[in-house]
């Protein structure tokens, strides 16, 4: 199942980073591949099956203000035309008091690949940049390599991580854009009829976008049938934001679940 690992850690310099004493980096997360299996479309749907220890965090994909946006990068790999990454729900938990939303126990990560063959294996490379976080978070990159068959068998542990993924939210989400002091501020309105439980989050992510932007912490409350949520999205270079109503995702996370929706229209 498992080729090859290796971890390390970008140490931080601050005062807080010396309250963490690690005795082997393992200790704190290890990553392996789980093969997979090939479908009869030809896709190969494989995992990175990741586990850390007790009370440590890790984020999702779309993290939080004050989170470590995961990254991804397959350089190195063979036979491979392209790769998507299923995130499984996430858990709303605070940072340092900010909210952000990840993974508080060992999670499998599906993966689905593209062969150029087939009927050939698959060389997989990954290279992983992840936070994880304890009293304070910490960068830590990982490499894994493995070999995946053309045929493989079906992995309840990918395809359970499949069946968690959010489900899609009924219903057309209203908004609105206004230029704010730092970029361009957005409230919406979505149509989740059903509470979620617990303290419901909404992450807001830009698909496809080309600029570096970046998403402050969303407002939420809820009315009714109605989630009310805030949000500002700002550059780095102070330079004006440019919103696309149709290419924004919307994620509702709660203790019970996932709803998402894409695109949303004038109020």
């Amino acid at each position: 199942m498992f080729r090859f690992i290796f971890l390390c850690f970008v140490c931080l310099t601050s005062p807080a980073s010396a309250q963490v004493l690690l005795t082997s980096l393992d200790d704190v997360v290890q990553i392996e591949v789980r093969e997979g299996w090939r479908d009869a479309d030809g896709r190969h749907f494989a995992g990175l099956e990741v586990r850390l220890a007790d009370g440590w965090k890790t984020y999702w994909r779309s993290p939080g203000a004050s989170g470590i946006a995961p990254r991804l990068q397959w350089a190195g790999s063979g036979n491979i035309s392209g790769a998507v990454i299923h995130w499984p729900t996430p858990t709303p938990f605070l940072t340092a008091g900010y909210p952000s939303l990840g993974y508080t126990q060992d999670f499998v990560l599906p993966i689905e690949l593209a062969p150029i063959n087939p009927a050939a294996p698959i060389m997989l490379e990954a290279q992983i940049e992840i936070g994880v976080c304890l009293d304070i978070c910490l960068p830590a990159k990982v490499n894994v390599r493995a070999e995946l068959p053309p045929i493989g068998q079906s992995d309840a542990a990918v395809v359970a991580a499949l069946r968690d993924r959010p489900s899609a939210g009924r219903g057309q989400i209203r908004c609105s854009i206004r230029p704010s002091d730092s970029g361009v501020m957005l409230s919406a309105d979505i149509p989740q009829v059903r509470a979620l439980g617990g303290d419901e989050a909404v992450a807001v992510e830009i698909l496809h976008a080309h600029d570096r932007i970046w998403v402050a912490d969303t407002s939420v409350s809820r009315e009714g049938r109605v989630l009310r949520t805030q949000t500002e999205f700002m550059r780095p270079d102070d330079a004006p934001v440019s919103l696309d109503r149709s290419g924004l995702r919307f994620t509702v996370v709660g203790r019970e679940g996932a709803v998402e929706y894409f695109g949303c229209t004038g109020r």
